[in-house]
């Protein structure tokens, strides 16, 4: 399972919230994105990709 954050520089983007981004170290706009992945020997399988949503 990984997450990704994609960054955004406009808040009126749909979904777009404040995510901490703990590689920049500090909070910025952005979309998350959760992927898993099925991994063997050979190759790389995407098994699900969801948006994660924040609610307050």
């Amino acid at each position: 399972m990984d997450n990704t954050l994609l960054h955004k520089t406009r808040k009126k983007i749909s979904s777009v919230v404040k995510f901490f981004d703990h590689t920049e170290r500090y909070c910025v706009h952005a979309q998350n994105i959760v992927t898993n992945n099925y991994v063997n020997k050979y190759k790389e399988y995407l098994v699900n990709l969801k948006q994660y949503f924040k609610y307050n």
